[in-house]
């Protein structure tokens, strides 16, 4: 459910983002996506839907190279060991939202194991450490 609050809150006017007793703004969370669990390249496409812009980041790690970088330089690093983790960043109007993966770095084509784990939301612009 995180992504889905970020989704409202970056789609929506500042106005609407006040805490008052009743919402502002009348947004479905039931039409919004929840990203984790889904196949990488179906969140990635959603993200990118929503004006979401990747973060070009150190794009590193194993299983990276540089035709991996080049379809998908929101990569931040991928792990070597255990279930792959993976972490993807994307920024817009001067937050940054950060995808957590895993079964190693994704693939242009054919089936990939890359699910998204977690999703984090911060205020503030990416930096190349979005592991804060």
């Amino acid at each position: 459910m995180a992504f889905a609050a970020v989704l409202m809150c970056c789609a929506a006017p500042a106005s609407s983002l006040i805490s008052t007793d009743k919402p502002q703004f009348t947004h479905n969370l039931a039409k919004t996506a929840k990203l984790e669990g889904m196949v990488y390249a179906r969140a990635r496409t959603v993200v990118l839907g929503y004006g979401w812009k990747p973060f070009r980041g150190g794009c590193e790690g194993a299983g990276v190279d540089q035709a991996t970088c080049s379809v998908f330089p929101e990569i931040q690093n991928c792990s070597g060991t255990g279930v792959g983790y993976c972490d993807m960043a994307f920024e817009k109007s001067g937050k940054c939202l950060t995808i957590v993966t895993t079964g190693g770095p994704p693939v242009q084509r054919g089936a990939s194991d890359t699910r998204v784990d977690g999703v984090r939301f911060a205020r503030g612009a990416c930096t190349r450490d979005t592991e804060e």
